[in-house]
């Protein structure tokens, strides 16, 4: 059954529609397309990204750190372009960065070891900066 379209004036004329063979380079690209997922996605204005729920400023960080691909689209010649990023390095990178369970062993070795007497005690940061301002108080008080 060949294809065809029908003229837009109302008219019963058909013009046969000729299928061409895609590149090899477009099969390509639609291999690498996943369900209904995009290839390459655009940075957002404002807010997440869509797929990714990363936001413009995370995904133009990671693409200049080489953590995930970019392309710029732009014409010679022209100082402004649109930048793509690769959907599948950003799935992959955040997959990368999936955080491991902790195995109850490593937790339980964690809990009964004791610190060494004489080494003090790891601060958070502000336990750190409480105990500074605490010693600074005492000697302007002195």
């Amino acid at each position: 059954m060949a294809d065809s379209i029908k003229s837009g004036n109302g008219g019963a004329t058909t013009v046969p529609v000729q299928k061409r063979k895609l590149s090899p380079k477009v099969c390509d690209l639609l291999a690498e397309r996943t369900g209904d997922l995009p290839v390459w996605v655009r940075s957002p204005k404002s807010g997440m990204e869509r797929y990714s729920g990363l936001s413009r400023a995370k995904l133009y960080e990671l693409a200049s750190a080489s953590k995930i691909k970019s392309a710029s689209l732009r014409e010679p010649g022209r100082i402004r372009g649109c930048r793509l990023f690769l959907l599948s390095s950003i799935l992959a990178y955040i997959a990368s960065n999936e955080i491991k369970p902790v195995s109850k062993d490593l937790v339980s070795t964690a809990k009964s070891s004791t610190p060494v007497h004489g080494t003090p005690s790891p601060l958070r940061v502000g336990d750190q900066q409480k105990a500074r301002v605490k010693r600074s108080h005492e000697e302007y008080a002195d």
